[in-house]
């Protein structure tokens, strides 16, 4: 069996830092348009060729795309979904390299949420069982060294002098997932399940004013749709793609994307 990429190696740590630079960025946007941008990223060249060729952004299950998460994302019913964020954390945080920019508007059509459904759902569980239940808390940190990383950061790392503000389950959420799943007191996991999915979803008008809130706090929302999008769309406005433009990129983007932007970290430009 092909070993699954990990996509999120290149996590940068220094979480301050990862902040100040998606905000600088976000601010670039607010400036032009008077408002924040929503984006979908990927970090692979033939996902991101493959969306210019069709010209849509077509639901994962339809093109057999990897999912990054994808055990917490099928219990919460949303495994089959778009991903959109307020910004540009994928960039910033996991050096995501092809970006898909959208106008603001585009909230008309997706799913809300304050805070990122499946990082919140496993923040409350490892809390609730590190509350509880501290020596089934200590399974998962001698589960692997993966798992002993994330156990550390959770507890130590230190944020605006609090800890326990990061649970990286992503970096092995197989196991962590089995951990959860093997916890004996599942009436309370499904309980926090239930009502974490709900708590944080804002429909709009209401989610676009608090985008524009949110789009320079820390903590940032996310953004989903549950069907294909068209780069037609005129709330599409282009790309953010970081370093140097493969040149069978540059070909299709003059070809069919005239007129839209195109961004490189500092400015934006239009596609001639």
């Amino acid at each position: 069996m092909k070993k699954r990429k990990n996509h999120f190696k290149k996590d940068r740590y220094k979480f301050d830092e990862q902040v100040k630079e998606r905000h600088r960025i976000q601010k670039i946007f607010l400036k032009k348009y008077g408002k924040p941008v929503l984006v979908h990223s990927t970090p692979l060249k033939k996902n991101f060729v493959r969306i210019l060729k069709e010209s849509k952004l077509k639901l994962p299950l339809d093109h057999c795309v990897e999912k990054k998460c994808p055990y917490m994302e099928k219990l919460v019913g949303v495994d089959n979904c778009l991903y959109f964020s307020l910004g540009f954390p994928y960039v910033t945080r996991y050096s995501f390299k092809y970006s898909l920019i959208f106008d603001l508007d585009m909230l008309k059509k997706l799913e809300y949420h304050s805070k990122i459904p499946v990082w919140s759902t496993y923040k409350r569980i490892v809390d609730f069982i590190y509350e509880k239940d501290p020596e089934y808390f200590k399974v998962l940190r001698s589960k692997n060294k993966i798992c002993e990383e994330v156990v550390d950061r959770y507890l130590h790392t230190v944020f605006e002098g609090k800890t326990r503000n990061f649970i990286d389950f992503w970096r092995d959420e197989k196991t962590i997932f089995e951990w959860v799943q093997d916890y004996p007191n599942q009436k309370e996991i499904k309980k926090i399940i239930k009502d974490t999915s709900k708590e944080f979803l804002v429909k709009y008008p209401d989610s676009s004013k608090l985008a524009k809130k949110q789009c320079l706090e820390r903590y940032i929302p996310e953004i989903l749709s549950k069907k294909e999008i068209s780069l037609s769309s005129p709330c599409f406005l282009g790309f953010y793609i970081s370093g140097n433009i493969p040149k069978d990129i540059q070909t299709i983007l003059k070809k069919k994307f005239k007129g839209r932007i195109i961004f490189d970290g500092k400015k934006i430009e239009v596609i001639g």
